[in-house]
């Protein structure tokens, strides 16, 4: 169970550096 929990808090906190790379990237391409 903790294990689980772990590995679910470790997925959200990879997909919001992952949005934010994302949003960065996005708004560089759309400065040029």
């Amino acid at each position: 169970m903790q294990k689980e929990y772990s590995c679910h808090i470790f997925k959200s906190i990879f997909l919001k550096i992952f949005l934010s790379f994302f949003c960065v990237v996005v708004y560089r391409i759309a400065m040029y």
